[in-house]
């Protein structure tokens, strides 16, 4: 998917310019307004001729063929096939309920500790709705901003807190490190990933796949799963 690799340019800053380009991409994408090749290099102060270098680093003939490739991935997203949602609406209403009743028994487990909160940049927007929703309920919540800065907080957690990880896309080397010192003192750990990503964690304990099996393995979708357990959350709270 060409959205996929263009979130992992966008939050790799070993080149400026293509980490440029590729936002800029992803912002046309989700507003679903694509600027001719003149247009785009005029917004962002670039050349023409560097779009289409981005391009093929893509293995791509050049800036047309990534637009039209972005288009008809948007129109996958935005036209899915009505047949198959019928096909498997029970299925898919299955895997939700499942969803949901490991959402409550997580939920169950926090009691009246602590809970931490990590989360991969592709998960973020999701993550932060769950602290705001956990701390107005008078759930102690620390959600931590910046991933490095969760070794500060190894000697401050207890046994009995509660360790969320949100994980998924590219590049999250320093969470992997993060979790394999998080085990060593803590076992109430509590993960949300990719099924790409899930092996990269070792654990098959406590763990939630964010995609559905009728979903496309895509950052639209998972973000669709990562509402629902957002709903779960507010329901298992509103249960007290």
């Amino acid at each position: 998917m060409i959205f996929d690799k263009l979130t992992k340019i966008s939050q790799n800053n070993d080149n400026k310019n293509d980490t440029l380009i590729a936002k800029k991409l992803i912002e046309m994408y989700i507003n679903d307004n694509f600027l001719s090749i003149k247009e785009f290099a005029d917004t962002i102060h670039v050349s023409e001729s560097l779009l289409t270098v981005f391009s093929k680093k893509l293995n791509l003939k050049g800036y047309r063929e990534l637009i039209s490739l972005l288009k008809f991935e948007l129109l996958d997203q935005i036209n899915p096939s009505v047949d198959f949602y019928k096909e498997d609406e029970k299925n898919r209403l299955s895997i939700l309920y499942q969803i949901k009743e490991s959402v409550f028994e997580i939920f169950s487990s926090i009691k009246e500790n602590k809970v931490y909160i990590l989360s991969s940049n592709q998960l973020k927007y999701y993550s932060n709705l769950i602290v705001e929703l956990f701390n107005l309920n008078n759930i102690s919540t620390i959600n931590i901003i910046n991933d490095y800065l969760f070794y500060t907080y190894l000697e401050k957690i207890r046994p009995d807190d509660s360790i969320f990880i949100f994980f998924a896309g590219q590049g999250n080397e320093i969470l992997i490190r993060i979790y394999e010192k998080l085990i060593k003192i803590n076992k109430n750990v509590f993960i949300f990933c990719s099924n790409s990503q899930k092996y990269k964690l070792n654990t098959y304990k406590n763990r939630i796949i964010l995609d559905l099996k009728e979903f496309p393995n895509n950052y639209i979708y998972r973000n669709i799963s990562m509402s629902y357990i957002l709903a779960f959350f507010y329901e298992a709270i509103n249960l007290l």
